[in-house]
């Protein structure tokens, strides 16, 4: 295999797998991201689903509101992370819009 066609392919393992923006409840969404290494950065497919998110809300012209953050960190070599986000796209002046204060679900 040359040097571009590894190149290629570890650039195409480095993506990550997603549900897309799924309604879960009134004005309520999840957004669910998983790697395809272990070796990934938690934080990036994080990154990743709350810009999902945050692009879906503007799309309806409302603010995102975090409700629920789920992260479950890689293990080498056996899995990778993942992060799962449940989130409002809420109205500017709705009373529920606020600093985000995320919790992790036990």
């Amino acid at each position: 295999m040359n040097s571009k066609a590894l190149i290629l392919a570890v650039s195409s393992l480095m993506g990550c797998a997603a549900t897309g923006v799924i309604p879960i409840g009134q004005d309520t969404y999840m957004v669910g991201k998983r790697g395809w290494t272990s070796l990934q950065a938690a934080t990036q497919i994080k990154a990743d689903a709350f810009q999902e998110a945050s692009s879906f809300c503007i799309s309806q012209g409302k603010f995102i509101q975090p409700v629920i953050v789920n992260e479950t960190p890689g293990v080498p070599a056996v899995s990778p992370p993942a992060v799962e986000i449940q989130f409002r796209c809420l109205a500017q002046g709705d009373k529920e819009l606020s600093r985000p204060t995320l919790k992790k679900e036990k």
